[in-house]
């Protein structure tokens, strides 16, 4: 009996040890992914710092052409990756949350606010951009040429200065209803992936799916299994990031012929654009946040390095979107029902410095 009673013991504290070790485990976790994202940071803050010195260093050295593209290979290598994950993160991302909110009426009531909010936050930044503009007048430093300096220099998401407001928001429904499907996850026609339209599609199969219930389950589980495995690569593609961005910041600073001359001619512009972003970033949006969330807002611009940095070396929102996602998840510990669904979202219509940019132009 003592020796059935010793046995029992010796369970109990295996049991028991094992329970500690799986607590240990899990309280590690996150400690360990919160050290992972400031090494990411520290890395990719130092790849900025290298690329802007090497970029300038290279540039007074007079690099020729083959130089030049083999100098752009690696960040192309990132921004191929990036965008390659574009298409197949929204449609399963969007799906996932989706289905996860249990019914349609929670995705329309969140579609609603962040709709609302993302316009807002638009409007402002139009206002802004136009205070700026009247103040500054970045114009008034331009040369002779017929082109102004925001059509000349102005990056990014493309703004078509032919077309009206009510062309704007026509458009705005036109892509959320795409014609094909697949046309809209291409490059085919519009020359970029119709993000908008991919969302509307993601929706409605969502919807449906989550309406089928238990019929919808096999497909539902395929999609599941395909977001864990996109964002698998996404983990490994974000740490191949900051080499892509030094090397895309080297070219773009070391193929310019005279960087004196556009720095000069590009000032005051440059000014009034930095000063714009910045006064929308770190001024209305933590403003924002604080009055709706009686929080203050470190904590989301400390978590929200990563996808900064990223978007400074890419200066892509859509080609950010990867790493957005993995910022909301892992540094702030948002629930992911929520961020799967309004970060694509925000990705196409959250677009604050097209409208700041307009009006700067």
């Amino acid at each position: 009996m003592s020796d059935r009673g010793a046995q029992a013991e010796d369970r109990d504290q295996d049991a028991t040890a094992d329970l500690a070790t799986e607590s240990a485990t899990a309280e590690r976790s996150p400690s360990s992914a919160k050290t992972a994202n400031t090494a990411l940071l520290r890395v990719t803050f130092y790849a900025v710092l290298v690329g802007l010195i090497l970029g300038f260093a290279i540039h007074f050295a007079k690099p020729g052409d083959d130089v030049l593209k083999v100098m752009l290979l690696p960040g192309n290598i990132l921004l191929r990756m990036l965008k390659a994950l574009v298409v197949p993160l929204v449609f399963t991302s969007v799906i996932t949350a989706i289905t996860s909110m249990g019914n349609v009426g929670s995705v329309g009531t969140v579609g609603r606010k962040a709709v609302a909010f993302y316009l807002g936050t638009t409007l402002l930044a139009s206002i802004l951009g136009l205070i700026l503009v009247v103040s500054i007048q970045p114009g008034s430093s331009t040369s002779n040429d017929s082109k102004p300096i925001g059509d000349r220099y102005c990056h990014g998401d493309k703004v078509d200065q032919d077309k009206n407001t009510i062309d704007a928001i026509t458009d705005i429904f036109y892509e959320m209803f795409p014609e094909n499907i697949f046309d809209a996850a291409s490059d085919y026609p519009a020359c970029h992936i119709n993000i908008l339209g991919l969302i509307t599609c993601s929706v409605a199969i969502g919807c449906s799916i989550a309406s089928l219930k238990e019929k919808g389950e096999p497909l539902l589980n395929v999609i599941v299994s395909l977001n864990d495995v996109v964002m698998k690569i996404v983990h490994v593609v974000i740490w191949y990031a900051p080499v892509g961005i030094c090397f895309l910041l080297m070219y773009r600073i070391s193929k310019e012929e005279d960087l004196t001359t556009l720095l000069s001619n590009l000032a005051l512009y440059m000014v009034t654009v930095v000063l714009g972003l910045a006064i929308h970033a770190f001024v209305i949006l933590p403003g924002l946040y604080t009055l709706l969330t009686k929080r203050p807002p470190f904590e989301v611009l400390r978590a929200a390095k990563p996808a900064l940095v990223t978007a400074f070396g890419i200066d892509s929102s859509s080609a950010t979107l990867p790493v957005t996602l993995d910022c909301a998840k892992d540094g702030l510990g948002l629930d992911e029902t929520i961020s799967l669904f309004v970060l694509p979202l925000g990705a196409t219509l959250n677009m604050v410095r097209c409208p700041s940019c307009t009006r700067i132009q």
